[in-house]
């Protein structure tokens, strides 16, 4: 009941019911009790507690291997996987999908549906790191692995395909995946991080493209979340921010992203900070707010040591590449920094023209 509160989700619930099992289950119940810490690990992680998630999903993985529950094995790994990359920790991240694909492969678990919850979250891993290609083979694999299921099924996929296309500044591309996205969109009903996720890439093809329009009509029609208390929520509310700067309504937006950095520090949803900072940075840089608009660049430089993001700056296209291209001239970038800047402008450079 508590598995099935969460994917309803109902995290209140979900945390009632799964202590619940926890305090009353007998020991010997092993299955029940690697659902229930799996379950509370999951509502911890949609909570934004992501440490004490982390740990109860590490628990989660050395249970469900004690006692071959092969599956719940895979879950824990992708869960925890995806903690480390909202805390930052990319390279972390990196390094627990490789033993989650060591154990697709070992237990012969290819046609999980799980194992495309893994590919595309490497995908989205790649693709902060600029591997674009491998990135999007990744997508591809995903899509593959769902080909026996419902199309509705592929959208995260398909999004991260669009997700690619604009990174290479392919509009073209972008926007012919686009249609397929919307055609999906308009064809099912879906949990909201896969909205969110789908809105993303939307949103930020109507910046590069100037289309204001669209992105007005999105605007009037979006619901606003109550709270930005985890990452999911974050990106939503990231997307109404980039909506309404690419509309020049920047008080409103700079009220959003203020709000979701305080959260995303209280959290310390590194990840989500990173991406916040660039688009305050936008913000500032389109309001006039030059300053400003160096001042968080050089957080947003400075954090990326840790995230490794260098797609999240290029897909800001040319008003990132004259910041740039500043800040390397003044010659007064820490190192690693001035490496990451110079990345960052030769992939705008050769992407973005």
């Amino acid at each position: 009941r508590a598995q099935v509160a969460i994917n309803d989700g109902n995290p209140e619930e979900a945390e009632r019911l799964a202590k619940l099992a926890l305090d009353e289950l007998p020991l010997a119940w092993f299955y029940s009790r690697i659902v229930a810490t799996s379950v509370h690990g999951e509502v911890l992680h949609c909570k934004g507690d992501l440490s004490q998630s982390l740990s109860l999903m590490q628990q989660t993985e050395q249970m469900a291997r004690h006692h071959d529950v092969w599956h719940y094995a895979l879950w824990s790994l992708i869960q925890q996987s995806e903690i480390q990359f909202a805390q930052g920790f990319l390279q972390a991240a990196w390094e627990t999908q490789e033993r989650a694909f060591q154990l697709i492969k070992e237990q012969h678990l290819e046609q999980l549906p799980m194992h495309e919850f893994l590919v595309r979250i490497r995908a989205q891993l790649l693709w902060a790191w600029a591997r674009l290609d491998e990135a999007e083979a990744s997508a591809r694999s995903g899509i593959a692995v769902l080909s026996t299921f419902q199309p509705q099924q592929q959208l995260q996929c398909l999004t991260l395909l669009v997700q690619c296309s604009l990174a290479r500044g392919d509009l073209d591309n972008a926007r012919s995946q686009l249609n397929r996205l919307e055609n999906l969109l308009g064809n099912g009903r879906y949990h909201c991080d896969w909205i969110s996720n789908a809105d993303k890439v939307r949103v930020i093809y109507w910046q590069l493209t100037g289309d204001k329009k669209s992105a007005a009509n999105w605007l009037r029609h979006t619901p606003k979340p109550a709270f930005a208390n985890n990452h999911f929520l974050q990106g939503q509310w990231r997307n109404i921010a980039r909506a309404q700067i690419l509309l020049g309504e920047f008080e409103p937006a700079e009220i959003v992203l203020e709000e979701l950095n305080e959260n995303a520090r209280s959290l310390r949803l590194m990840s989500d900070l990173n991406r916040n900072l660039l688009l305050l940075n936008q913000l500032y840089w389109q309001s006039g707010r030059k300053n400003d608009a160096q001042r968080v660049l050089l957080d947003a430089l400075q954090l990326a040591n840790r995230t490794g993001f260098i797609s999240h700056f290029v897909i800001e296209g040319e008003a990132m590449a004259q910041q740039l291209r500043q800040l390397i001239q003044l010659n007064t970038l820490p190192e690693m920094e001035q490496h990451r800047a110079q990345r960052i402008l030769r992939e705008i450079n050769q992407h973005h023209r």
